[in-house]
This record gives structure tokens, C-alpha cells and sequence, in this order.
């Protein structure tokens, strides 16, 4: 799975969110001489790691569009890096619900939901070129690429989506209507 290498910034990146909020949470990294200092150099990390996951899943897309990543491999690379992110997206939504509780804490909840959306960003990159191969591969029909490649940019959905589209391309049975490309 040598393929999945370019991909690691971005299935990292919900992770660097929680790593900072344990470091914040233990005292790790932190204290009252460097917050603004640690605050500031974990903004520019985050934003590093956004644009090498930028850059990781152009080159991803771009290596399976010259035929260099097997078109049947990419539903379950895109399943995988789902399902990966699954346990972030339920402990920053959690921890998004908990600061809504107070109106001090409420910006959190408006950074973490951006910080999500950025997420969903990501990983959907990568599902919208699972469904793309699909579709070249003759396994799906447009309209099917179409629905499930917007599925991909939703939350909870896509994982249903990328679940169906990996059923989809493992069994590689075409759809009814579908002529074999």
C-alpha cells in the first residue's frame, strides 16, 4: 500500500487537533510564559499540515489519473482513510458540544466545526477520486458518480457513501444500465 504514503498528512490531520487539545488539557507544552508562543506554533503547524495534505492528495489524484494507483484499490484507500478519521470527527464533536455549554467557550466550538470542515475537505478529495475511477471503470453509472461524489463532501454520509462505493468497485458488477467501457 505504498499509495496510501501520500495520504498520511491527510489522515493525520484530524489527529493533530486532538494532540493539541491533550497537550493543552495536560499541561504538556504549556504554560502561562508560552501560551500565546504555543497557541501561534500550533496555528502554523495546522496549516502546514492542511497544505501538505493539499499537496499529498493532488499528487494521490494525479498518480491515479496516469494509471500508477490500480482504480480497484482506490474505493478501499477511500474507505480506509474514512473510517480512520471516524473516532476524531465523534471526540471533536463531543468536545465541540461541550464547549457550547458556556458562552466563553463557544469560538471553540466555531473553530472546531471549521477544523472539521477542512477535514471533510480533505478525505472527500480523495473519495471523489475513488468515484471517478469507478465511473471510468464502467462500474457505476454518471448520475450514481454524481450523487456519491457530493456525498463525499458531507459529514456521516460519506462514510456511508464510501462504504457503498467500495462495495461497489470490489464486486464490479455494473449497474443496471451501465455498458462496460
Amino acid at each position: 500500500m505504498k499509495k496510501i504514503i501520500w495520504l498520511l498528512p491527510t489522515i493525520l490531520y484530524p489527529y493533530s487537533m486532538l494532540f493539541f487539545l491533550y497537550c493543552v488539557l495536560t499541561g504538556s507544552f504549556w504554560n502561562d510564559s508560552t501560551s500565546s508562543a504555543a497557541m501561534t506554533n500550533f496555528l502554523i503547524s495546522l496549516g502546514v499540515l492542511f497544505l501538505l495534505a493539499v499537496a499529498g492528495n493532488i499528487i494521490f489524484i494525479l498518480r491515479s489519473r496516469t494509471g500508477k494507483c490500480n482504480t480497484g484499490k482506490l474505493p478501499l484507500i477511500n474507505m480506509l482513510v474514512k473510517l480512520i478519521h471516524v473516532p476524531a470527527y465523534i471526540l471533536i464533536f463531543a468536545l465541540s458540544l461541550l464547549c457550547m455549554i458556556t458562552i466563553f467557550t463557544m469560538a471553540f466550538s466555531i473553530f472546531f466545526l471549521f477544523f472539521d470542515c477542512l477535514t471533510i475537505f480533505l478525505s472527500g478529495m480523495t473519495g471523489l477520486t475513488a468515484v471517478i475511477a469507478l465511473s471510468r471503470s464502467g462500474k457505476c453509472t454518471k448520475k450514481f458518480m454524481f450523487f456519491h461524489g457530493i456525498l463525499q463532501f458531507l459529514f456521516v454520509a460519506d462514510v456511508i457513501s464510501a462504504i457503498i462505493i467500495y462495495r461497489r468497485g470490489k464486486h464490479g458488477k455494473p449497474l443496471p444500465g451501465t455498458e462496460s467501457r
